[in-house]
């Protein structure tokens, strides 16, 4: 199903229906409008809209060593146990296999999920300073990540295709279908 709307957002609209298919969509879900830096005509496909730029200032950057890299709604949140990190409530998965590989030592790392919907602004910006020092994908299933995914099914986010990078030493992002993952001493996950 993810393949076949993937397909969807991928197609051309007609310019004549961009700017109605978009105001009816963005009131729907509650996009604001006010942020962007871009005429709706000028969006080709719903894969462009939800890539879209904003106007400058709309995301003012918090004077802080480490903030979040997107949009979204905050959910898990808590420390990496045993190298485990927690889906919801009774269902959890390891960082191993998160990365597809040994997890580097960071038992005492926190992390946080924070969801995509339909409304936000689907681009990701590093949550620290540093440079990508490594890049890996991983493919998987492209399973939803919305609510109901994270309660239904196990190692969601452990099966869904991802991209994983290392900034330096202090992050690792993993966008799962959007999950990240960032360190100093905290995870930020995507989804």
């Amino acid at each position: 199903m993810s393949r076949q709307i993937g397909r969807l957002a991928s197609l051309r609209i007609p310019i004549w229906m961009r700017e109605r298919f978009y105001k009816a969509f963005g009131r729907f879900f509650g996009v604001d409008f006010s942020e962007f830096d871009t005429p709706l005509k000028n969006f080709e496909r719903l894969q462009d809209f939800f890539i879209r730029e904003l106007k400058p200032g709309a995301r003012p950057i918090a004077e802080s060593a480490l903030v979040s890299p997107c949009d979204g709604v905050f959910g898990q949140c808590g420390q990496v146990n045993d190298g485990h990190l927690l889906q919801i409530k009774g269902k959890s998965y390891s960082l191993s296999d998160l990365l597809g590989e040994d997890a580097p030592d960071w038992h005492d790392a926190h992390y946080a999920t924070i969801y995509l919907s339909p409304k936000d602004y689907h681009r990701f910006h590093a949550p620290c300073d540093g440079r990508v020092i490594k890049a890996k994908h991983i493919p998987g299933y492209l399973w939803p990540v919305n609510s109901w995914a994270v309660k239904n099914i196990n190692q969601l986010f452990c099966v869904n295709e991802r991209l994983i990078c290392w900034l330096d030493e202090k992050a690792i992002l993993v966008a799962v279908e959007q999950l990240w993952l960032a360190k100093s001493k905290c995870v930020l996950i995507i989804t």
